[in-house]
């Protein structure tokens, strides 16, 4: 089965996929979430300024903390608190000026050279949510119009609320950590849109790289194909909590304080409804705590690790400072069913659907577990809610195929085996023409 953890893809086990750790499904990954992109927020400038203030109180506090700094010290691709040197080191080593492209302009537009205030801020909305909104919070504040998709746009939205704020926005920030790019090799994931729209009409693009991100990582170079591949050619600026605000003024100063052809772009009345609602949302969002960003940069820490113990320890303390964290859930179920611990892995999926009802990885995952302990009625129902959920999930589908399969019914696991490979999902995942042998098998049986 093919065991997916937030943002990895399983091995084969008894001819069903099954999710890793931390990767199970995917939060985002299959068995890991799935996230959607940034979306519209502006608070009052009092608001505003107490927001800031709160969280500028918050990081302070949180870059002192003697238990990540001291008592746990961090390494690898996820480190949660670099050293003070460290940080000085990679924000002097992002001093070469910027390469800023020119806005994508449509035949007779006017082009006006000058700087713009405008800002799209993209993320992974499972792991990232955090630094995303503190980001916005410091950019509002300083006059900045920021978009930041904080409720969710529906999928069938997606086209004309999150692409069309983007080709609005003059400046590009992408929010990457190790985990960020993880589903970006589904041709169909959200974040890998957002980009290649960024891409493709030429924004300011602004990489803002978290937990010692590297574009050279061999974790993170098979999700930079196709046009993505082209992310890596634009200077990016390293943030660090203990140097949060360092960051932004660098941010506000350097990398959008340059001049571009700004291009007006017409927005549609549905784009400026959901910016509005974006705004409310935003407007009423609590100021971030600093246990909300450290939950993130242990659970980045465990998404990094490759002991499964390792991993198990950052997610339970990830889910320690944040108890609402369904992604941390997710991802502790898939090691703990890479350990055999099922009882532990259906434990922590079910939590991870409790607080997220909609969470198709979670569902997938929570199927993997139940066929592994020899429930395949229970599999069977958790596999089709993920396909419910989410109808372009080619694993699920596989999984549920060679579970139809098993069961002798194979009319309906042909039809599953083939949706995975209509999917993509023979192509992507190397098995093409495995499956298109057990099609061709199983036709022959019913011969």
């Amino acid at each position: 089965m093919r065991h997916e953890p937030l943002g990895q893809r399983g091995s084969e086990i008894v001819a069903m996929r099954r999710s890793r750790p931390q990767q199970r499904g995917h939060v985002q990954s299959e068995g890991t979430l799935h996230e959607r992109g940034p979306g519209l927020v502006a608070l009052a400038p009092a608001e505003a300024r107490r927001s800031l203030s709160h969280s500028r109180e918050c990081l302070s506090n949180y870059r002192h903390s003697p238990e990540l700094l001291e008592d746990h010290p961090l390494t690898g691709a996820a480190t949660p608190v670099a050293a003070l040197h460290g940080a000085r080191a990679r924000l002097a080593a992002d001093d070469a000026r910027r390469r800023v492209p020119t806005a994508g302009r449509p035949r007779g537009a006017a082009v006006v050279s000058r700087i713009e205030k405008t800002v799209f801020i993209s993320y992974r909305r499972t792991t990232t949510v955090s630094w995303a909104l503190n980001i916005y919070q410091d950019l509002t504040q300083h006059g900045y119009d920021a978009f930041l998709d904080l409720k969710g746009i529906a999928s069938g939205n997606f086209e004309r609320v999150i692409l069309e704020n983007v080709l609005a926005m003059a400046h590009f920030l992408v929010l990457l950590t190790p985990s960020a790019l993880e589903r970006c090799g589904e041709p169909g994931d959200w974040l890998r849109r957002d980009i290649e729209t960024a891409l493709d009409t030429q924004r300011n693009i602004v990489p803002l790289m978290f937990e010692d991100f590297d574009f050279g990582a061999p974790a993170i170079a098979p999700y930079l194909t196709g046009k993505l591949a082209e992310l890596k050619q634009y200077n990016a600026l390293h943030v660090t909590a203990e140097w949060f605000f360092e960051a932004m003024n660098r941010l506000r100063t350097e990398f959008l304080n340059v001049a571009v052809d700004a291009v007006p772009h017409p927005v549609s009345s549905a784009a400026r409804q959901a910016a509005a609602e974006q705004r409310a949302v935003a407007g009423a969002a609590p100021p971030v705590q600093k246990e909300e960003l450290s939950a993130e940069q242990w659970f980045e820490r465990g998404f990094a690790a490759s002991d499964l113990g390792e991993k198990i320890r950052c997610y339970t303390e990830a889910i320690r400072l944040k108890p609402d964290f369904a992604d941390a859930y997710n991802n502790r179920g898939n090691a703990r069913g890479d350990l055999d611990d099922l009882d532990g892995a259906l434990t922590d999926d079910t939590e991870a659907i409790r607080l997220k009802p909609d969470f198709a990885l979670a569902y997938y995952n929570r199927g993997n577990a139940r066929r592994a302990k020899g429930d395949l009625d229970g599999a069977l129902t958790d596999f089709t809610e993920a396909i419910r959920l989410d109808p372009d999930y080619a694993n699920a589908y596989y999984n549920r195929a060679a579970l139809l399969r098993s069961k002798g019914q194979p009319e309906m696991a042909i039809v599953d085996y083939q949706k995975y490979l209509d999917l993509g999902g023979g192509v992507r995942d190397g098995d093409q023409a495995k499956v298109e042998q057990i099609i061709r098998d199983l036709k022959k049986g019913q011969a």
